[in-house]
């Protein structure tokens, strides 16, 4: 084995790790200043899975904050290992980690204090939906009609 072969074998460079490294705990504080510690820590986020009508599959509810602040922590770990271990394998699927953590974290933010609602229930005031979604949830109705 040459020397070269040998520097392919391990990996990437020092310093793409640590950017990667620096990218993942930037990543981990935007988590968790922005997306759980700036909103109240009674919020929850709702996961509606609709599956049809042969499947179903009931709603996911999660505190933001504190699954947020554990994605956070995730990302600050992945971070904090490219940046200290001596070896460059697996660095991309670290980034990918904490990268889908900060996913992860965002859709939970942006989900929180929710409800979807069905297609029919628009707040479109067309008539079609409005004799559609009168029954379902007439509380949007009402406010279609002005």
């Amino acid at each position: 084995m040459t020397t070269a072969t040998v520097a392919v074998r391990g990996g990437i460079d020092r310093g793409r790790r640590v950017r990667m490294g620096v990218c993942c705990l930037a990543l981990g504080a935007l988590i968790l200043w922005t997306l759980s510690l700036a909103i109240p820590s009674s919020s929850q986020a709702t996961m509606e899975f609709n599956g049809g009508v042969a499947v179903v599959i009931s709603d996911l509810t999660l505190p933001v904050r504190s699954v947020n602040i554990a994605l956070a922590v995730v990302c600050f770990l992945a971070g904090i290992y490219l940046i200290v271990r001596r070896s460059g394998r697996f660095s991309y699927g670290l980034l990918s980690i904490g990268l889908t953590a900060f996913a992860l974290a965002f859709i939970i933010w942006a989900a929180r204090g929710r409800r979807s609602t069905s297609p029919a229930c628009s707040s479109s005031p067309s008539p079609t939906r409005f004799r559609s979604c009168s029954a379902r949830c007439p509380g949007s109705c009402a406010n279609a009609r002005g």
